[in-house]
């Protein structure tokens, strides 16, 4: 994090007003590494197909930005919100002492109020649907408190989605939890048969878990996009092969992130399937869902063809 600052000067120089969403994390990096971005890019066909929230000064309301970004982007259909971090929206600072369960509840405050408020702006009346999240943790001290936090927020908001836990190295301004999530806006436009014309229509999401052996794959698709989750632990004696889901998505996707953990032997079990795929590598601390611990995981977002939906 001692390069967060050089690094946002030379980042926000590539960006106007409306800046894109992003997370910011740091991470054991391989020697020689400095950097690692991962970003997703839209081909917009005209200035109304992307709606942005970018609230720079501070209120009461949810944390304003501290970097050259916007809370939330509106695009294709998909809402992506930038990583959230406890800060306390008034002061801009985070609790002291420092509280995972504070840090946690304004996290999570400003992840449903950034949404809230960019559906409201939208003039259409959308119906957001979660369709993934990762939630960071400093080191692995808070790991097993922000599953027990995220559990909780899962009760209350019934997001039952494909969802990481990655311990890292650091998180800016030394918080202890960050959150991001995408999100659909849940509706889509058809043409009326009669009347030819164009009009929302909500959209319901398939949801799907298999697991085998050593590995687990959850997705959710929404209109033509997939988010798939895919974890596997080291233990591969008799392991399960590959899911030709698996494979079929990872041929499809525009962004594949490989999460693992020191010496982790599944890298080896996945790694051939990236080859030919846009993907980045982050190592972790640790890696986990909701219940569970895992040594890889492939996040995957991947735009699937029209005869494949629905």
């Amino acid at each position: 994090m001692d390069l967060f600052a050089r690094v946002n000067s030379v980042y926000g120089t590539f960006f106007g007003t409306s800046p894109p969403t992003r997370a910011c994390i740091a991470v054991d990096l391989p020697p020689g590494t400095r950097v690692i971005m991962d970003c997703i890019a839209h081909a917009e066909d005209t200035p109304g197909d992307r709606q942005a929230l970018h609230v720079q000064g501070i209120s009461y309301w949810a944390s304003a930005n501290i970097g050259p970004y916007s809370q939330a982007v509106a695009v294709g259909g998909e809402l992506f919100v930038s990583g959230q971090i406890g800060l306390i929206p008034a002061q801009m600072q985070l609790p002291s002492p420092t509280s995972l369960a504070m840090e946690s509840a304004l996290a999570f405050q400003h992840l449903d109020r950034i949404t809230t408020l960019i559906k409201s702006n939208s003039g259409r009346d959308w119906l957001p649907v979660a369709q993934g999240s990762i939630i960071w943790t400093a080191g692995t001290e808070y790991f097993d408190g922000a599953r027990a936090a995220w559990a909780r927020y899962v009760e209350e908001t019934q997001y039952h989605i494909p969802s990481l836990f990655v311990a890292c190295k650091a998180i800016p301004k030394n918080g202890v939890i960050e959150v991001q999530m995408l999100q659909h806006i849940g509706l889509t436009f058809v043409r009326d048969q009669e009347t030819e014309m164009f009009e929302d229509k909500r959209i319901v999401p398939e949801v799907s878990v298999v697991r085998a052996g050593n590995w687990l794959l959850s997705t959710v698709t929404t209109d033509n996009i997939c988010i798939a989750l895919f974890t596997v632990r080291d233990n591969l004696a008799g392991s399960s092969p590959l899911p030709q889901r698996l494979i079929e998505l990872v041929k499809k996707s525009i962004s594949t992130r490989l999460f693992y953990t020191a010496n982790s032997a599944s890298v080896d079990f996945v790694a051939p399937l990236l080859v030919d795929s846009p993907s980045s590598q982050v190592p972790c601390r640790a890696l986990g869902t909701q219940d569970e611990e895992w040594d890889a995981a492939l996040l995957i977002f991947a735009v699937l063809d029209e005869r494949e939906v629905g």
